[in-house]
C-alpha cells in the first residue's frame, strides 16, 4: 500500500508545475476561484436571511403547501449526479495534489480544495434541497463557479500550445489533463447540455419546448426539430399540434405587465408614449444591447486575424519565442462568422419577440381605450387650432354669401356628420337647410310631459363662404384615427421598435471600424470617415422630407377612411338621393392626395437606397486614394485585404443606418399619433381616474330606487361645444353643432317601460347618450 502511495504522489509531481507561475497575474487568476466562492457563500447567507424574513410570502407558500416539483426533474437528475461524482473527483485529485505540494504551491493548492469542497456541498444541496426554488439557486452558484474555474483553466492548459517557444506543454504532465477533462464537463458540457428546470405556476400549466431546451438547443433551435419533420410529412398541422405558447406571451400576462406604465388612465405622469415602452421593455432591450455588442466585437476577429496571417506569411514564417502559431489565427477567422451570426440571431429573436408583444399591448390598449372616450373628431394640434382660428377670422371677415337651399343640397362636403344621431344625419340636414325650429317632447309615464330642446347653434338664415381646399376637408374622424393606429401605423412602429437599437450600435461599429482602419492606413482612414461626415446632410435632408411626407400621408388616409365610413353608414340615404357620382368624386380626391404622397415617400425611399450605397464607396475611395497617392505606401496583401474586410463591415453599418432611420422617422409619426389619441382623446366622466369630470345632474336618488332624475340643464357633445350653449365657438360657426336643452325636471322610472317620442332629429337618441353618460353638462340648474 505504501508503495501503491508513493507510486501515486510521483505521479502528482509534475502537474505541481501547473501551479508554478512565472510572474505574479498568473498567480491572481489562480486565486480567483477561491474568492468567487466566498462571494457566493455570502450571497447564500443574505438570501437565506432574506427568505427567513420574507417566508410569509405567498409565492413561497405556494411552494411549501403543495410541494410543486419541475416537471422535467427526472431529465435533469443524471446530470446533476455526474456533477456530483465529478467534484467528488476534483476534490480528491486537489487533496493528493495538496499532500504531495511544495512550499511555494501549497498554498494554491489548498485554496482549490477550498473551492472543491464548497462547489460538492453546492452540487449535493442541488440534489436535495427542498423546493425547487433553492434547488435552482444551488444549481446557479455551482455553474456559474465551475464555469469560470473551466475558463481559466482552458487559459493556462491552451496557451503554451499557441505559441512558439514556450517548453511548458503538459505533454506528462497526464493529471493536468485529466483536471482539465473533468472541469470541461462540469464547466461546459452539463450548463450547456441540461435541460432547464420548469416549475409550474399553475397545476395547468404545460410547459413550452422553448422553456425546457438546454442552451445548446436554444442557441441552434434543436428544440423545433420535432415540429419541423412533422410539418415536412403533411400538408398542415393543427393549432393542437403547433408547440404551447409560453405564458410570459399570453395576453393577459403581457397587458398586466405593460398596463401599469401606458394606461393613460391609470399613470400619473404624462410623458410620451415611447419613454413609457421603453420601461415595459427595458430588460428586453438590455438583453438586446449585449447581442449587439458581442456581435460588434466579434465581427472584428476574422479581418484581424486575417492581418495577423497576412504578416507572419509576408514574414517568411518566423519561429521565434513568444511568436503566436499561425493555426490559432485560421481559427479565429473561421470562428468570427460563426460566433458573430448566432448572437446576431439571438438578436433577431429577441427584437422578433419585442415586435409581437408589442402589437398585442397596443392593439388591447387602444381596444379598451376606445371604450372610455366620447367619439368627438379627433383631437387637434396646435398648428391645426392655429390654422382654424385663422380660417374663421378670414371667414367672418369676409362678406356673406346667402346660398338657397337648392344650392346646398348639391354640396355635400360635412353635410353627413352628426356623430350623435348616427343614421338621420341627412334628414337633419335637410331639415337645418330648411331653418326648422326643432322642439321634442319627451313623454313619461309618470311625469308631465317636459319640453327638451335640440337647437342649431347657428341661427338662419344659412350662410356660407368661399373655402379654400384645405378647408374642404373632412373633419378629423376618431374613428378613422382607430382604424389606422390598429393597422397601418402599429405596422409601421413594430419593425423600428424591434431593431431601433441597430443604430447605436451601428455608429459603434462604424467608430471602431474608422479605428480599426487608422491603425492599418494611418490618417488616411481619417479622411475617408470626414468624407462619410460631409456628406451626411444628404441622407438627413432625404430623412427629413421622409418624416414630413410620411405625416401628410397618414393625415390623408386619416381622411379617407373617415369619408368611407361615414358615406357607409349612411348608404341607404347616399342611393336615396343619388348622391353616388358626388360621393365617388370626394373618395377619388382623396385617394388621389393619398397616392400622391405614397409615390412622393417612394421616391424618397429610393434615394435614399442610393445614398446608402455610394456613400460607402465614395469613404473607400478616398482612403485608397490617400494612402497610395499622397503617403506613398505600398499596397500589401496584409492591408489590402484586412482593410476591404472592415470597409465591407463599414459598408454595412451604414446601410443599416440608412435602411433603419427611414422606418425610425415613420414610426415616429405613428407614435405621435397613439401619444396624442392617448393623452388628448375625451374621457367619459366614469372612465376619469382624477375625479375632476363635470358632475351630471341626473340623481340616482337611491341605487336600489324606482326613478332616474334628470335636472334642467343643457347637453353638448365636446367640451368644445360646451361654451357654445350661450356663444359659439369657433368649431360650432364652422360646422353645424347642436345642443340638447332640458328645461325642467325629467324622471325615468325603473323596471317599466319609459317611452321617448318625437319627430326626427327632435332629440331623441341625445337624451339616451345623456344617460349614459356620452353628453357632457354645458349648463345645471
Amino acid at each position: 500500500m505504501y508503495n501503491l502511495l508513493q507510486t501515486v504522489f510521483a505521479a502528482t509531481r509534475p502537474a505541481q508545475t501547473f501551479f508554478k507561475q512565472s510572474n505574479g497575474e498568473d498567480e491572481v487568476l489562480l486565486f480567483i476561484p477561491a474568492a468567487l466562492a466566498v462571494v457566493s457563500a455570502l450571497v447564500l447567507f443574505l438570501r437565506v436571511l432574506s427568505s427567513i424574513h420574507t417566508s410569509k410570502r405567498s409565492s413561497d407558500i405556494i411552494l411549501r403547501n403543495t410541494k410543486i416539483s419541475e416537471l422535467n426533474a427526472k431529465d435533469i437528475l443524471p446530470y446533476k449526479i455526474l456533477r456530483l461524482l465529478s467534484s467528488l473527483v476534483l476534490l480528491g485529485l486537489s487533496g493528493f495534489e495538496v499532500a504531495t505540494a511544495q512550499t511555494q504551491t501549497q498554498l494554491i493548492l489548498i485554496s482549490f480544495v477550498c473551492f472543491y469542497t464548497y462547489a460538492t456541498v453546492l452540487s449535493f444541496s442541488s440534489l436535495t434541497a427542498s423546493t425547487p426554488r433553492w434547488r435552482a439557486v444551488y444549481t446557479q452558484h455551482v455553474a456559474s463557479l465551475y464555469i469560470v474555474v473551466f475558463a481559466i483553466h482552458a487559459y493556462r492548459t491552451l496557451k503554451p500550445l499557441t505559441v512558439y517557444g514556450d517548453g511548458n506543454t503538459h505533454d506528462e504532465q497526464w493529471l493536468v489533463w485529466v483536471r482539465f477533462g473533468l472541469l470541461g464537463v462540469v464547466g461546459a458540457f452539463i450548463p450547456l447540455f441540461v435541460p432547464r428546470s420548469f416549475v409550474p405556476t399553475m397545476s395547468y400549466n404545460i410547459p413550452s419546448p422553448q422553456q425546457t431546451a438546454c442552451y445548446f438547443s436554444l442557441l441552434f433551435y434543436s428544440y423545433l426539430d420535432r415540429v419541423i419533420i412533422k410539418a415536412y410529412g403533411v400538408l398542415h398541422l393543427s393549432v393542437d399540434e403547433l408547440p404551447v405558447l409560453r405564458v410570459q406571451d399570453s395576453s393577459a400576462v403581457l397587458t398586466a405587465k405593460a398596463f401599469p406604465y401606458i394606461d393613460p388612465v391609470v399613470i400619473k405622469k404624462q410623458s410620451h408614449i415611447f419613454w413609457r415602452l421603453l420601461i415595459v421593455f427595458r430588460w428586453d432591450y438590455f438583453i438586446m444591447a449585449q447581442y449587439q455588442i458581442a456581435q460588434t466585437l466579434i465581427q472584428f476577429l476574422a479581418p484581424f486575424s486575417l492581418k495577423k496571417l497576412l504578416e507572419y506569411l509576408e514574414t517568411d514564417r518566423p519561429k521565434l519565442n513568444g511568436t503566436t502559431q499561425p493555426w490559432v489565427w485560421v481559427t479565429l477567422i473561421a470562428f468570427g462568422p460563426i460566433a458573430s451570426s448566432l448572437a446576431e440571431q439571438r438578436f433577431y429573436i429577441s427584437s422578433t419577440r419585442v415586435m409581437m408583444h408589442l402589437e398585442a399591448i397596443l392593439t388591447q390598449l387602444v381596444f379598451e381605450h376606445s371604450l372610455r372616450i366620447r367619439l368627438s373628431p379627433s383631437p387637434l394640434d396646435e398648428k391645426d387650432k392655429e390654422k382654424e382660428k385663422v380660417n374663421y377670422q378670414e371667414m367672418t371677415a369676409a362678406e356673406p354669401i346667402v346660398t338657397p337651399p337648392s344650392e346646398i343640397l348639391a354640396r355635400t362636403e360635412g353635410d353627413m356628420r352628426d356623430a350623435d344621431e348616427g343614421g338621420e344625419n341627412a334628414v337633419q340636414f335637410l331639415e337645418a337647410v330648411d331653418n326648422e325650429s326643432e322642439s321634442d317632447t319627451v313623454n313619461n309615464d309618470d311625469e308631465s310631459h317636459p319640453k327638451t330642446k335640440k337647437q342649431d347653434s347657428k341661427d338662419a338664415p344659412v350662410a356660407a363662404t368661399k373655402l379654400s381646399a384645405e378647408d374642404k376637408k373632412p373633419e378629423r374622424s376618431l374613428i378613422g384615427t382607430m382604424t389606422n393606429l390598429v393597422t397601418t401605423d402599429l405596422e409601421i412602429i413594430k419593425m423600428p421598435a424591434g431593431h431601433f437599437l441597430i443604430i447605436p450600435f451601428a455608429i459603434f461599429q462604424i467608430i471602431l471600424s474608422v479605428l480599426f482602419l487608422y491603425m492599418v492606413m494611418g490618417w488616411s482612414a481619417v479622411l475617408g470617415m470626414l468624407t462619410t461626415i460631409i456628406t451626411l446632410p444628404v441622407p438627413a435632408l432625404l430623412g427629413k422630407l421622409l418624416m414630413k411626407t410620411q405625416k401628410g400621408k397618414m393625415e390623408a388616409t386619416d381622411s379617407r377612411v373617415q369619408l368611407v365610413t361615414q358615406n357607409l353608414n349612411v348608404m341607404r340615404m347616399i342611393k336615396l338621393f343619388a348622391w353616388e357620382p358626388k360621393v365617388k368624386e370626394q373618395i377619388s380626391e382623396l385617394r388621389e392626395d393619398e397616392l400622391r404622397l405614397i409615390k412622393k415617400g417612394r421616391i424618397l425611399d429610393l434615394l435614399t437606397m442610393y445614398v446608402r450605397a455610394l456613400l460607402p464607396l465614395l469613404a473607400m475611395v478616398v482612403t485608397y486614394a490617400t494612402y497610395t497617392l499622397l503617403m506613398k505606401q505600398e499596397l500589401s496583401a496584409s492591408v489590402v485585404f484586412s482593410s476591404m474586410a472592415v470597409f465591407q463591415m463599414f459598408q454595412g453599418s451604414l446601410q443599416r443606418l440608412f435602411f433603419i432611420l427611414p422606418a425610425l422617422l415613420r414610426a415616429k409619426v405613428s407614435l405621435d399619433r397613439f401619444n396624442t389619441f392617448f393623452a388628448k382623446t375625451e374621457l367619459l366622466e366614469t372612465s376619469q381616474a382624477n375625479g375632476t369630470a363635470d358632475a351630471l345632474p341626473v340623481q340616482d336618488i337611491d341605487p336600489e330606487g324606482e326613478e332616474i332624475v334628470f335636472y334642467p340643464s343643457t347637453y353638448t357633445w365636446t367640451k368644445d361645444e360646451k361654451r357654445s350653449a350661450t356663444a359659439p365657438t369657433i368649431g360650432a360657426q364652422l360646422q353645424h353643432r347642436f345642443v340638447l336643452h332640458i328645461d325642467e325636471k325629467l324622471t325615468f322610472q325603473r323596471n317599466v317601460i319609459n317611452l321617448i317620442v318625437g319627430p326626427t332629429a327632435s332629440g331623441k337618441t341625445s337624451v339616451l347618450m345623456a344617460l349614459l353618460g356620452e353628453y357632457l353638462v354645458a349648463h345645471a340648474t
